[in-house]
């Protein structure tokens, strides 16, 4: 059997992928309120120190305790940062995959895949003028990374913006100021010449063998080879695109850009295998279910998060030693994007054992037991990817795990 499929999917252009607060939002209120502890509640041990501990303990009685005072309140427009270029579109996907199914027997078949993705039109952050409503320009300089890695940083191109005829320090203010710079969400399309996507290529091969003699699997293995413009410097232990949506603010300066259009997508192994099976054993008539999971490791990219030399605002600005950022989230990738650091492969096998006892007239209870995990692979879930951690594991993957159910049907 031979399918195939082509097609353009779009995303939504919903507020919730630009910010996470919008328009249908009311005021927000902030306050600030003071409580007081004597020190006898503080310091439970007695050691003349507020220890970590016991800070954690005063936290936890603020929920049944009056206030000393109020030390402040504002309301603020819940959606005060949502501003959108009137161009914006929605992110667009170009996909195609192909596919031949074979039948090898009475209840054994196979499958091979492929799988192309184009994305384009991401929705990304830009520093603008508020005065003219124009983008900031930027401007760039050799740069070596802390890693070493030579590379070129970012800059706003200073001008006379405030018009009193000297380019000076005040100008250097200028794009920093809360009051002259704004942010809009656009479509991310160029930089430095070159088209900013991502594909994606993915090859599957499947075998299948449907239930007969008591058994039956399922064996999947898929290699894929991705490349592009991906959040990077935002976090690369999760997921997730749209500027602000969890006030990550991708793509407000150049220096996300630069490093940052090849290499391998994150949060994706080059190779991924699953079988899977459940067998009925004879005379007790219980299932014996098991999955084994691989994968080959995920990238991950050193990154650069206090860049500079920035202007500080210090009165002496310097355009040969000195560079201006619009003030957010300043971080750059690091080192060679083609060539990543890889994380551990990881191997998790489940197994599970299910019974069913008929109750009679349509009613049962079936009893399972799983194990997960059960080799307790201890492979890193999460790393540092700044200067000052990378590779540090901050986490590894879900211990073995005993489960027992019980299911009632009727």
């Amino acid at each position: 059997m031979l399918r195939s499929h082509i097609g353009r999917y779009y995303a939504p252009l919903s507020v919730e992928a630009l910010r996470r607060h919008g328009p249908d939002m009311g005021d927000q209120i902030r306050e600030k309120w003071f409580y007081y502890f004597t020190w006898d509640e503080a310091d439970h041990n007695g050691n003349d120190s507020v220890d970590p501990d016991e800070v954690v303990w005063m936290t936890e009685q603020l929920a049944n305790k009056d206030p000393a005072y109020l030390a402040w309140s504002e309301a603020q427009n819940a959606s005060w940062r949502l501003e959108v270029d009137p161009n914006t579109t929605s992110p667009y996907t170009d996909q195609f995959n192909l596919s031949i199914q074979r039948q090898l027997g009475k209840d054994v078949a196979i499958e091979f895949s492929y799988i192309y993705k184009n994305t384009q039109d991401f929705l990304v952050l830009s520093p603008y003028n508020t005065e003219t409503g124009e983008y900031y320009e930027f401007e760039s300089r050799p740069y070596t990374a802390t890693s070493g890695y030579e590379t070129t940083i970012w800059g706003v191109v200073i001008e006379d913006f405030n018009g009193d005829g000297t380019i000076d320090y005040q100008d250097a203010d200028y794009p920093g100021s809360n009051s002259t710079r704004g942010w809009r969400a656009r479509n991310a399309k160029t930089f430095g010449g070159k088209d900013i996507d991502r594909t994606y290529q993915g090859f599957q091969v499947v075998l299948t063998k449907r239930f007969s003699n008591r058994w039956q699997g399922n064996f999947a293995i898929n290699y894929t080879d991705t490349d592009g413009f991906y959040p990077r410097p935002v976090n690369q232990n999760w997921y997730i695109d749209g500027p602000l949506t969890m006030d990550t603010p991708f793509g407000s300066t150049p220096n996300h850009y630069q490093n940052n259009m090849s290499g391998p997508a994150l949060m994706t192994p080059e190779w991924m295998a699953k079988l899977a099976g459940s067998y009925t054993i004879p005379v007790i008539e219980t299932d014996f279910g098991f999955r084994l999971r691989y994968d080959s490791g995920r990238p991950i990219f050193e990154i650069d998060q206090n860049l500079g030399p920035f202007y500080g605002g210090d009165g002496v600005y310097d355009p040969d030693t000195m560079l201006v950022t619009p003030g957010w989230h300043e971080r750059m990738v690091a080192q060679d994007p083609g060539d990543p650091t890889w994380m551990p492969s990881t191997t998790i096998v489940d197994l599970n054992l299910r019974k069913r006892f008929g109750l009679g007239k349509g009613t049962g209870l079936t009893a399972s037991v799983d194990a997960l995990n059960v080799f307790n692979e201890g492979a890193a879930s999460a790393v540092g990817y700044t200067g000052a951690d990378y590779g540090q594991v901050n986490s590894i993957v879900r211990p073995r795990i005993y489960r027992l159910g019980l299911k009632f049907d009727f």
